[in-house]
């Protein structure tokens, strides 16, 4: 970085950077109840609309005639554990979608405080040199990015790295998962074969759905209540993060300032330095200069 750079950049100019960069990390830090207040209402209010949806979309999809594939299955109860797996990993992905969708919509204000920051410190730099802050402007872009990285933290607090069933039996039934909840018994609770009656008989899949969209809305209230929980610290953890960046940032501005007049300083002790090593030869070479005179001036013997 070339000091003259630092020294010669309007103090004024720094401080309006920084005066508006520590008004948005402070508007950031009293960003974190809102958000939270704000996501949870939002959640329960579109909750039962939500789930109305999910319901008709699933049904479409899971209510497809598979009877003929089905009975070519020797092994009905594999067939089931199979499905309600598949079930499983179709409920929770709905569940992530809608969860992810709501935390986006709701951070979208943190990222907009986050890129003005950045824009003006890329701005800045340019003024001076490209080096000096690359490695806070590199980790805003971080943040910002993984800003909308909601899906990994959404499994991490239902369960971490288990599988798809385990989560969501988890989420929908606290002393078993749902696989057990829909296999359990099964002999009993699906009639294969029908012999004797020509009634159709509910397919595999279809008593799947049936059965686990049952086990999903008994839990709903447990789930929404959780969801709630997972709110509060996914907001908590996004907060934080862009805390800490925006306060990097404030931190780089004061360190620019802190530069600056140390640099002006040591500008201004040279321009000293060098005032009075002219003047200092200017009065070496009076005095050789006097001394030539009264050499010439004396007269020649």
């Amino acid at each position: 970085m070339k000091l003259d750079s630092i020294a010669k950049l309007a103090k004024q100019e720094i401080l309006e950077k920084l005066g508006e960069c520590s008004g948005l990390y402070v508007k950031i830090c009293n960003l974190d109840d809102k958000l939270k207040n704000q996501t949870i209402e939002q959640a329960k209010t579109s909750w039962q609309e939500w789930l109305d949806k999910l319901k008709e979309d699933l049904k479409e999809e899971w209510f497809s005639d598979v009877s003929l594939e089905e009975q070519k299955v020797e092994d009905k109860n594999k067939l089931a554990r199979d499905y309600a797996k598949e079930f499983s990993q179709d409920l929770m992905a709905e569940v992530d979608n809608w969860f992810n969708d709501l935390i986006k919509l709701n951070i979208q204000c943190i990222d907009q405080d986050l890129e003005i920051i950045l824009e003006n410190l890329i701005s800045f730099n340019q003024e001076i040199t490209p080096d000096f802050g690359t490695h806070v402007i590199n980790e805003i872009e971080e943040v910002k990015k993984n800003l909308y990285s909601t899906t990994e933290d959404f499994h991490d607090y239902f369960g971490g790295d288990e599988s798809e069933s385990d989560l969501l039996g988890w989420i929908v039934d606290g002393t078993g998962f749902i696989v057990g909840a829909v296999t359990s018994g099964i002999a009993g609770v699906f009639k294969f074969g029908g012999r004797g009656n020509d009634a159709p008989q509910p397919s595999i899949k279809q008593k799947i759905f049936e059965k686990g969209w049952e086990k999903f809305v008994q839990s709903q209230d447990e789930i929404l209540n959780k969801i709630q929980e997972i709110i509060v610290l996914v907001i908590d953890k996004k907060i934080q993060s862009a805390t800490d960046i925006a306060e990097q940032a404030v931190s780089y501005y004061e360190e620019f300032l802190e530069r600056q007049g140390r640099y002006q300083e040591e500008t201004e002790q040279q321009r000293n330095a060098e005032k009075a090593w002219i003047s200092q030869q200017r009065q070496e070479l009076e005095k050789v200069q006097k001394n030539i005179e009264v050499v010439l001036s004396m007269p020649s013997s």
